[in-house]
């Protein structure tokens, strides 16, 4: 008798559920995302910096809810960093839109603002492309471009956010693909090493070519390898090999040093000059010339 009315009581819940075809009154989780609808809205009113009408709120509160039911609370985050933009674009785009930002909220207003390029990229790539766009915005279409979609995974992955800016910059000047392609495996080798070694006044002005990379990779490994050979066979001459590799820059140091100071003798003998032969001139010329200066 008690199972049979069990029964019955939950046939008439689920039945309820149905009629009222609602959500929010048979899932207690959904109970509280509702409850948050309105400050969502209002933060993303905040981030897109507009106003809404009070009908407008309400459905943008209902399409919220529905998203958030389907994909969980994300999408509420993902709402409040996208702004009102995210919701437009998921109604151009369709359900995507909360699917991709929900697992990846801080990409967010990257993709509320660029749907029309991110989504197919993201479809294409998979979701290492939206957490390379949160940890660097406007920085995952550049890097595919540069790169090709199958190095997303490992600069998402690998790449410190502080070398990402450059390594895609240089890649960008980059003469060909077999270059970039070049650049991606001297960083997989020597990681910011390389980034450091090539000089990027020159890259800007000339481009990046296979032999920038190749030099500064030969350069930095055959000093390294050098250094720690000699350090294990003869530890006692490392300073002096130091001393022989900065010698040039020393040289050119005591160089600049007595060029200067030459340059500042010569305008000191110079004045000096110029000083006697106004004396000489005063000394010559009438009374009433004596107050002229130099």
């Amino acid at each position: 008798m008690m199972t049979a009315r069990r029964l019955t009581a939950s046939a008439v819940f689920a039945v309820s559920c149905l009629v009222l075809a609602s959500p929010a009154r048979c899932n207690p989780a959904a109970k509280a995302v509702v409850a948050s609808l309105d400050e969502v809205v209002e933060a993303a009113a905040k981030v897109s910096g507009r106003s809404l009408t009070p009908s407008v709120r309400t459905a943008l509160a209902q399409q919220l809810r529905q998203a958030a039911v389907r994909h969980g609370d994300d999408v509420l985050r993902a709402t409040q960093r996208g702004g009102l933009e995210l919701a437009e674009a998921a109604a151009r785009h369709g359900d995507d839109v909360w699917r991709f930002s929900a697992m990846s909220p801080g990409a967010a207003r990257s993709l509320a603002l660029h749907a029309d390029d991110l989504l197919p990229a993201i479809r294409r790539v998979g979701p290492e492309l939206l957490e390379l766009e949160a940890r660097h915005p406007a920085i995952a279409l550049r890097a595919t471009r540069a790169f090709g979609d199958d190095a997303v995974r490992y600069l998402a992955k690998e790449v410190p956010s502080s070398d990402l800016p450059r390594l895609v910059g240089f890649a960008e000047r980059a003469d060909s693909p077999a270059t970039r392609k070049l650049l991606l495996e001297a960083y997989r080798r020597d990681g910011p090493v390389i980034l450091k070694k090539l000089d990027w006044k020159v890259v800007l002005a000339t481009g990046l070519s296979a032999a920038m990379i190749t030099g500064a990779h030969q350069v930095s490994d055959g000093i390294q390898d050098s250094l720690t050979t000699l350090a294990s066979d003869h530890p006692g001459k490392v300073p002096v090999a130091i001393g022989a590799l900065t010698s040039p820059l020393r040289t050119l140091a005591r160089t600049i040093a007595v060029v200067v100071g030459l340059g500042i003798l010569w305008q000191f003998r110079s004045q000096l000059r110029r000083l006697r032969a106004w004396s000489v001139a005063r000394s010559k010329a009438p009374p009433s010339a004596k107050g002229e200066q130099p």
